[in-house]
């Protein structure tokens, strides 16, 4: 997340309307080969960096509802996980399906505001703030180890399916 939003941050000060939106910019001559470069990189470094936040969301929700679901019932983590699995992949994806939609809808409301340099100062400051009280916040750090490596490959390919 910090890696997104510093990108964020630095991809909205590479546009050439930072200085008249944020108060200050990168000054890059617009169509410049540096500030090609600047863009595409931090756009490599936004997508990886989303890549490594999104990956083990399905397995971590995943494996709190089976806990909590073998917990109450008194049952084995496997019989849980598959109960839990067709709500939890189906949560997983409508809110998925639900912030493809809001996105846009909300960044091009943004844009059209407060154009892209300021859109992407924002965000990038949001998802910082975020980041920080991510890190700041002692219960969001689980020392358990996740899920996939304790189910078995049937279990895994049918949730990474669903």
């Amino acid at each position: 997340i910090l890696v997104v939003s510093l990108t964020s941050i630095l991809l909205g000060l590479s546009d050439p309307s930072a200085v008249e939106i944020v108060g200050w910019g990168l000054t890059l001559e617009p169509g410049s080969r540096g500030q090609w470069v600047l863009q595409v990189t931090l756009g490599l470094f936004v997508g990886s960096a989303s890549v490594f936040g999104w990956t083990p969301v399905m397995p971590d929700m995943m494996e709190k509802a089976a806990k909590q679901v073998a917990d109450r019932r008194g049952i084995s983590m496997q019989a849980a996980t598959a109960i839990v699995s067709p709500a939890v992949s189906s949560l997983f994806n409508a809110g998925a399906a639900i912030g493809e939609a809001v996105g846009p809808i909300g960044g091009g409301m943004l844009m059209a505001r407060i154009g892209f340099a300021g859109t992407y100062v924002l965000l990038g400051l949001v998802f910082l703030i975020y980041g920080l009280a991510l890190v700041m916040v002692p219960w969001s750090r689980s020392t358990e180890p996740h899920l996939p490596y304790r189910l078995p490959a049937a279990t895994r390919l049918r949730t990474a399916v669903s």
